[in-house]
Formats: structure tokens, C-alpha cells, sequence
């Protein structure tokens, strides 16, 4: 990035915001400096531009109820109204940052004193989750948890597409068997309707008897098809119930198995919970009374010693007071608050320290009480678990008997029916025996070798088709194998690549802080400091009842000694200026890696009067080389070490 840009790079208005009542600036590309002493409306102004990016961190000028600032950036214009509602800000209007940036861009690129990422450097506290705060890790792991679902869904419909992949070689010799017979059934057929034909030819009968005989054979071909259709229906029913009975065996198996859940235990359990529940509560209540009376306490002798401290001032202003003389030579004298009667100091000590014994002896009471608690939470469970599956298995028993029996009465009716189409059979078969007794035996075993081969043949063609199906069917799911390997392969990249973007993330942050912070060192040479740099390391940490392992990121101070050897040394130990400039370079690096120059026009910088000017000129040159423009507030003094191209913003409007 150039040094300083030329062109605008936007305007910005403002009405009624901190002490600016009304003021317009045209901003330049790369560094604006807004020179000036204390008391000069910089810090307002700056907050007022951070409210032109979507920051809600600002106040209205004192007098007014609304205000408003207004961004002009590339011909786009952006207005945000502000507005006092019952002492509450309410905001209204447009700003170039989107709303889910938001939250970065007050990390990471508003930059005042009180910025968090500043902050946790002069505090110490957790930088791990200053950084991974933009991060929704909890969508993230319920998206690969989503991901992981449909992948396992995939995977089982693969598996069901390969082995019916192994099905088609059966299928297929099935199908080309199936038209042999066909093939041969049909002119086997052919040669019967023709020696039929032939015979009839030759025989002088009577037309009657051979309407008779038609008719006879007709209806026992009916008759052996409609039997062949039951008693196929009495082997899929007699299948079925076979089933049917192991399924209930081995349900009743699994209920026996289950033993009867005591509903007085359970009662039980729950009272205990309930009156365990109704003892914590109290406990709990008598921690908050005995809290409150030793915090009343501790304030009662503070102010104590304040009013002691105030008397001995008064002795020393009006001697000859006798009053003052025998509060102050009364030593620790001090009248109880709950009695009137006169005690010490030492002695109220001691009974706080009694007090706060007991304070702890309820709080261990309370946890004990916590984990019988779930001790009966966990038997709860156990005892409605085992109610319930009984429940369910004594369902799917009722179930499967009523089935049981259904299918038992169709498997009666069914052989009531095979017995009267036998009996029916029987019946054609002698009177069509009579009629042989007039006709020659050959034509009518010719009849009946005919229509055994017209109804082989009518249910080889329809098996044939339903195996012609049937491949189709599967061939089109085999179809489906390499989509599905390749959708696998897609989600299990995506899972992957979700599981390393927050690692990616917490590395990226340490890289590029650790980077910064060796080449801002180097370039402000503070005297004895040799590196700052962070650590990401993972540890193990209590999460309710379980260990879980998290990363933390851990700061190291390293320093020179006098004869030059180096030493480890603690944040707290840092100077403010070392500090400071630690805080901008742990802000510069969540800048960078959460990409906020995408979405965020200008970074803001306010709050450098702990660094000396030499050194602010560094920092500023330095990261003006990675945001495209940056506002920094500063003392005069302070401005006067930039360079003097940097473009100066030196006359603020006051309030009125």
C-alpha cells in the first residue's frame, strides 16, 4: 500500500453526536490525522464515524434527543438516525458495514481505549476468545453434524446401490432363462392347437357334446387357475404368520427379560427429588441471607474506619473538641448494629470469619446435595426407560397377536376356499371323465396339455416382465453409484474443510500476530524487550460433569538482562507504551485474519498518549500499510512527528 493515497475516500456528516453539533470532513485515502489538544471533540468525532459504520457505542450531544451522521464513500451515501427513547438509543437508517461484521469491526477496527482487543493485553484475560468470538462455532459444529448425517445417508444408500449391483447377474440369467421357456412354451403350444385341430378334424361328434366339453374344460381351467391362486395366497399366509409368531416370541422374550418396574420406587425416587430439590433451594436462600450479612458487615466496619478517619481530621482542625477526642481515643470502639451494644472492630472480624465459615460449610452442604440430586435424576431415568419399553413391548405383543389372529382366520377362509374349488375340480374332472367315455381319450389329454401350456406360458411372460422390471429398477440405481461416491466425497471434504477453519482461524491469528509483533519490536526497539509472542496450546478443562479440551492462546513476554542473557517475563511487567502498541498489534492481527478491511471503510485509532511520538509515527506508518484508510486521533505534539503528507484534520466544530 502507497504511504498516502491520493483522492477522498469519503465525507462525513455530523449532527448532535458527543460535543459536535454540526460538522462535515472530507476524508482522504490512507491516513487522516485528527490533530489537537485535549477537549476537542477528536474522540467524539471518531465515534461518531464509527457510528457511520454500524457501532451503537455513542451518545448524543447533551441537550438534544436525535442526532445523526451521515457517509458518503464511492457515491454511495449511508445515514444513520439516533434517537432518545426513554433513555435508550434507538438507531435507524444505513451504514456500508453488514450487520453480521458488525462485531469485528468493534474488535478489530474501532480502536478507543476501551477496545476489548486492547483490553485483554493491559488485563491479561483470554485472548483465545477475543479472537474466535466472531466465529459461530456452534453453527459450525451443527452443520457438520448435519453434513455428517446426510453423508451417512448417502453411505447406506451406496451400500443398498452396490449390492443390488451384485443382484444383476442373476437377474439378468433369469431373465434370458425365462425366455427360453417362453420360446419354447409358445411353440409347444403351436404344435398343440395344431394336433388339436387335426384330431377334431378327424372326430364326428355331435355339436352339443362338443359345447359340453368346451365348457367342461373351460371351467376347470378356471377352477385349477382360482386354485392355484389360493393356495399360493395359503403359502404367503402361512409365511406370514410364521413370522408373525417368532416376532411375538421374540418380543415376549425381550419383555421377560425386562424386569416389572417398582411404581412405588419411582414414586419414591421422585419425593426424594422433589424434597432434595426443596433443600437445595434452601440451602441456597440461607447462602444468599448469610452473604448479604457479611457483606453488610464488611461495609458496616468500612465505614467505620471512614468516620474514625474523618474525626481524627476534625481533632487535628479543633483541638479543644471533647467529643472528637473520645471517638478517636476509643480505639476500635464501635457500636453493633443489631444490638447497640459497644464492640470492636477485631471482634467483628472474628465473627465474619465465623460467618464465612459457615458461608462455605452450606456451600459444600449445597453441592453434596447437587450431586444426589442427579444420583436420582440418573434412577429417574433408569426406572421411566424401563417402564416405557415395557410398555412398548407389551404393545407390540397385543400387536402382533391381533395380526396372529387376523391372519389366522384369512388362512381358514382360504382353505375353506381350496376345499370347495377341489371339490369343484373333482367334480369337472368327472364329468369331464364322462365325456371321454364319448370322445376319444387322445383329443381331451390334448385339451389339457394345451391348457397347461397356454397357463405356463402366461405366467412365464408375466414373471419374465416383472424380471425385465425388476433390472431396470436396479440397473438405474447401479446408475446412481458413482453420484453417490462422488456426493460423499463432496460432503467429507466439506466436514474437513469445517473442522479446520476454526484451527485455521486460531493459527492464522497467532502467524500474523506473532509476525506483527517481531516487526514492530524491531522497528520502535524498546530497550529490553527481545519478543512478545503468543502461544496456542490446548487444555483440558471441566465442563459440567465431563473434561473437554479447548485451545487457549498464552502470552510470552521475553526480555533482555543486563548482561545480555534473555529472560521470561510477565504482561504485568510491560511498560504502558509496551503495552499499548502489544494491544494494537493483537487488534492488527484479528484485522487481518477475520478480513475486516473487506467490509469496514476505516479503522479507527484513538487513546496513544502512552506512546511517545517517535514511536506513534512508527506505529502509524506501520499500519497504514495494511488498512486502506485509517483516522487517528492524536495530541498535537504527538502529530507533529507523521509525516507531514499525511492528510491533517485540525479544526472541529465545538458544541454550542
Amino acid at each position: 500500500m502507497d504511504r498516502q493515497s491520493s483522492g477522498v475516500a469519503g465525507t462525513v456528516s455530523i449532527r448532535n453526536i458527543g460535543g459536535i453539533a454540526e460538522q462535515q470532513v472530507d476524508l482522504a485515502r490512507g491516513v487522516n490525522v485528527l490533530a489537537g489538544n485535549n477537549a476537542t471533540n477528536r474522540t467524539s468525532f471518531l465515534k461518531a464515524l464509527a457510528a457511520a459504520q454500524g457501532s451503537e457505542a455513542v451518545s448524543l450531544k447533551g441537550d438534544t434527543q436525535s442526532g445523526s451522521v451521515e457517509l458518503t464513500i464511492d457515491g454511495e451515501q449511508y445515514r444513520r438516525e439516533i434517537h432518545d427513547v426513554d433513555g435508550s438509543l434507538v438507531f435507524e437508517g444505513s451504514c456500508p458495514v453488514p450487520e453480521g461484521d458488525r462485531e469485528v469491526a468493534e474488535l478489530f477496527a474501532f480502536l478507543f481505549e476501551r477496545n476489548r482487543a486492547r483490553e485483554a493485553i493491559r488485563q491479561g484475560s483470554d485472548l483465545h476468545s477475543v479472537v474466535m468470538d466472531p466465529v459461530d462455532t456452534a453453527a459450525i459444529e451443527d452443520e457438520i453434524a448435519t453434513l455428517k448425517q446426510r453423508r451417512s445417508q448417502t453411505e447406506r444408500e451406496l451400500e443398498e446401490c452396490r449390492s443390488l449391483q451384485q443382484t444383476l447377474p442373476s437377474l439378468r440369467d433369469r431373465r434370458d432363462a425365462l425366455a427360453d421357456r417362453i420360446a419354447r412354451l409358445e411353440g409347444e403350444l403351436a404344435e398343440a392347437k395344431a394336433e388339436i385341430e387335426a384330431a377334431e378334424s378327424t372326430v364326428d361328434e355331435q355339436a352339443e357334446e362338443t359345447e359340453a366339453l368346451d365348457a367342461a374344460v373351460s371351467a376347470l381351467r378356471t377352477a385349477e387357475s382360482e386354485l392355484d391362486t389360493v393356495r399360493s395366497k395359503i403359502e404367503t399366509t402361512e409365511g406370514t404368520l410364521d413370522h408373525l409368531e417368532t416376532d411375538r416370541s421374540e418380543a415376549r422374550d425381550e419383555l421377560d427379560e425386562l424386569a416389572a418396574v417398582d411404581e412405588s420406587e419411582l414414586a419414591d425416587v421422585e419425593a426424594e427429588l422433589s424434597r432434595l430439590h426443596e433443600q437445595l433451594a434452601d440451602k441456597e436462600s440461607m447462602m444468599n441471607e448469610l452473604q448479604n450479612v457479611i457483606q453488610f458487615n464488611k461495609d458496616f466496619v468500612a465505614e467505620s474506619e471512614a468516620s474514625v478517619a474523618m474525626l481524627s481530621t476534625a481533632e487535628d482542625a479543633e483541638p479543644a473538641g471533647a467529643t472528637t477526642e473520645s471517638l478517636v481515643d476509643d480505639g476500635d470502639g464501635i457500636v453493633c448494629w443489631t444490638c447497640g451494644a459497644d464492640t470492636t472492630r477485631s471482634q467483628i472480624s472474628e465473627t465474619l470469619d465465623r460467618l464465612q465459615a459457615v458461608h462455605e460449610d452450606l456451600y459444600g452442604e449445597r453441592e453434596q446435595l447437587k450431586d444426589r440430586i442427579e444420583t436420582y435424576k440418573d434412577r429417574k431415568s433408569e426406572l421411566e426407560s424401563t417402564r416405557d419399553a415395557r410398555e412398548r413391548l407389551e404393545g407390540t405383543v397385543e400387536e402382533l397377536s391381533a395380526q396372529i389372529e387376523r391372519n389366522r382366520e384369512t388362512l381358514s377362509r382360504l382353505q375353506a376356499e381350496e376345499t370347495e374349488l377341489q371339490d369343484e375340480i373333482d367334480e369337472l374332472e368327472n364329468e369331464i371323465q364322462g365325456l371321454r367315455q364319448r370322445r376319444e381319450d387322445e383329443l381331451l389329454d390334448r385339451h389339457r396339455t394345451r391348457n397347461a401350456l397356454e397357463r405356463d406360458l402366461a405366467e412365464a411372460v408375466e414373471e419374465h416382465e416383472s424380471v425385465r422390471e425388476e433390472i431396470a429398477d436396479v440397473e438405474a440405481e447401479v446408475e446412481r453409484i458413482d453420484d453417490h461416491e462422488a456426493e460423499i466425497e463432496q460432503l467429507t471434504a466439506q466436514i474437513e474443510e469445517l473442522r479446520q477453519r476454526v484451527d485455521r482461524i486460531e493459527r492464522q491469528a497467532v502467524d500474523a500476530f506473532n509476525e506483527h509483533m517481531d516487526a514492530i519490536l524491531d522497528i520502535l526497539e524498546y530497550r529490553n524487550v527481545d519478543r512478545v509472542w503468543v502461544e496456542r496450546r490446548q487444555v483440558s478443562e471441566r465442563e459440567g460433569r465431563r473434561t473437554v479440551q479447548r485451545n487457549r492462546f498464552d502470552l510470552h513476554v521475553i526480555r533482555v538482562g543486563e548482561d545480555g542473557s534473555t529472560y521470561e517475563d510477565t504482561v504485568a511487567h510491560l511498560s504502558e507504551s509496551e503495552r499499548e502498541v502489544t494491544g494494537l498489534i493483537f487488534a492488527l492481527a484479528g484485522y487481518l485474519v477475520h478480513d475486516v478491511a473487506e467490509s469496514v471503510p476505516f479503522m479507527l485509532l484513538d487513546s496513544l498518549e502512552a506512546i511517545d511520538s517517535d514511536r506513534i509515527a512508527l506505529l502509524v506508518d506501520y499500519l497504514q500499510t495494511h488498512a486502506d484508510n485509517l483516522v487517528v486521533a492524536l495530541l498535537e505534539e504527538d502529530a507533529a512527528a507523521l509525516d507531514g503528507e499525511y492528510h491533517r484534520i485540525t479544526q472541529l466544530a465545538q458544541a454550542d
